[in-house]
């Protein structure tokens, strides 16, 4: 039994739990379980996890802090994918299951129809929204033919939004996306039942729906970008490759569960899974359903538990960005809608950057391959990726803040709770030099949505706004001082105050900053 391994750590270690035991013939075994040396550290079987008495798992010690140690940990610029334009992101995606159901409040009437009525044409937030092509047509078994003429004129409906961005949950629902996985449950359909049953093809399931819902629903300039998994969300590695190939980024599967009911990290799942060549990208938060043990009810203020997540995910360390996940089903009970509402409500007031889904996606996809080149003695790095995952993150200790007058491709940066968070432009590689006090002048500090042609002056900035959506931006920096020139082109308002300039601007509108000392 691991109990009675003996392995000790060497002699120069810092231990953090040791077990001495003595068998019943006198023979004494040490095992050292948890410990960092000079070579790096250990922590083995079985005190990894503490498993509480209704069975959840959690971490016998802090796993951060243990990695941070045992690797000699130094700040550095890390790529991050909870921020984006120096603010905490929200996303939001939508799953397809429940689109055609009724709502109980008017049995009439579809869940899409009310989710229109009340979510995605009321709250001027970022969408992505999936759908089965199957439910849409009324393909499915349990379906009255007849809904398909109302449910189509619904979707088109949605997606005429200028917030909601397409995404395609495949043809028929699918359950099980590979055959012979080991999860799958003795039985186990591979899809919901059609009302005219086909087997089972990847093709039709991705490529097909996808053909239908760029001809047949979406508006003239806009395409499905994302593949949203449906049912055990694992979709194995050759519907990755057909996914990849039509030009989509996926997502779903993973997502988080911690709560104070359950205060463990152990609920955090990681930002994807490999399949062989392939990456799936998880999603970062768990659905409603979840949060509702599987619909079984009550659902009024349960699914108003993820914003337990997102605060615990948020303080004392950033782990996650702001991921409201739900389905359509969330549209089919007045008690469940509430629920929505209220976690939306909240998301409205919070100071986020409101991306979409397949921003995130990409994001973490090009985080994976960022690399990270330090100039030895020069406080100095160079980052570089794709440009798709345009934040950097890294503890503020010893290293002081960006040098925005050496550093390249670096609109600015925030700082939060003793993290210093960079935003880089969209380009490939960003030069970051820092200084204990520097003298900056204007930089961005935070942006609600994203910013095109940002571009240094002198003496001064300009940008302008490249989203379909209102944008807060707040501007920072030495130089910033009330007599500091603004002209907005188009929407727009700003005030200066304690060294920041706060804009409030509409879509398509053009900031020129010039300070005081400027031209």
């Amino acid at each position: 039994v691991l109990g009675h391994l003996d392995l000790q750590a060497p002699t120069d270690s810092k231990i953090g739990l040791r077990m001495e035991v003595t068998d019943l013939e006198g023979s004494r075994s040490v095992y050292d379980p948890l410990f960092v040396t000079s070579w790096g550290g250990y922590w083995g079987e079985p005190y990894l996890y503490f498993q509480r008495p209704d069975y959840q798992p959690l971490w016998v010690v802090n796993a951060t802090a243990f990695l941070k140690a045992a690797l000699r940990h130094r700040p550095f610029p890390r790529p991050d994918t909870t921020t984006r334009y120096g603010l905490r992101t929200f996303y939001s995606h939508v799953d397809s299951m429940g689109f055609g159901q009724p709502f109980n409040g008017r049995p009439e009437t579809p869940a899409a129809e009310i989710l229109y009525e009340r979510v995605f044409s009321k709250y001027r937030l970022p969408f992505t929204v999936s759908l089965v092509e199957a439910e849409v047509r009324s393909l499915m078994a349990d379906m009255p033919s007849a809904a398909s003429e109302t449910l189509e004129a619904v979707a088109k409906k949605i997606f005429q939004l200028p917030n909601v961005q397409a995404g395609s949950g495949g043809f028929s629902d699918v359950q099980v996306w590979v055959g012979d996985d080991p999860t799958r449950v003795a039985g186990e359909g591979r899809f919901r039942p059609l009302k005219k049953p086909q087997e089972f093809s990847l093709e039709r399931e991705i490529l097909g729906a996808l053909q239908y819902f760029d001809q047949a629903i979406l508006p003239e300039g806009k395409s499905v970008e994302l593949m949203q998994w449906t049912g055990n969300y694992r979709p194995g590695e050759e519907a990755l490759i057909k996914t990849r190939d039509a030009g989509l980024i996926n997502l779903n599967g993973g997502g988080a569960s911690i709560s104070r009911q359950w205060l463990s990290l152990c609920g955090l799942a990681p930002k994807g899974l490999s399949w062989g060549e392939e990456f799936q990208v998880y999603a970062s938060n768990k659905t409603e359903i979840e949060y509702n043990e599987n619909w079984s009810g009550p659902l009024f203020g349960r699914f108003r538990n993820v914003l337990d997540t997102y605060d615990l995910t948020e303080t004392p360390e950033r782990l996650a960005p702001v991921n409201v996940h739900f389905h359509f089903l969330s549209g089919t009970r007045s008690d469940s809608l509430v629920a929505l509402v209220e976690v939306l409500d909240w998301v409205s007031l919070q100071p986020l950057h409101y991306a979409t889904a397949v921003e995130y996606a990409r994001s973490v996809v090009d985080s994976r391959d960022s690399e990270v080149f330090e100039c030895l003695g020069d406080s100095r790095w160079v980052l570089v990726n794709q440009g798709q995952c345009q934040t950097w993150r890294f503890e503020e200790t010893q290293l002081g803040v960006p040098d925005m007058n050496k550093s390249h491709n670096l609109l600015g940066f925030n700082r939060v709770s003793g993290e210093v968070f960079l935003s880089a432009g969209d380009g490939r590689r960003t030069t970051v030099s820092v200084a204990q006090e520097p003298r900056n002048g204007g930089y961005l500090q935070s942006s609600t949505r994203p910013l095109n042609t940002f571009r240094r002056l002198d003496g001064g900035l300009q940008f302008n706004i490249g989203s379909a959506l209102p944008s807060e931006v707040v501007l920072a920096g030495k130089d910033l001082e009330e007599s500091t020139k603004v002209t907005i082109e188009g929407e727009g308002r700003w005030q200066a105050e304690a060294g920041e300039i706060r804009l409030a601007l509409e879509p398509g509108a053009k900031v020129t900053v010039q300070w005081a000392d400027g031209l």
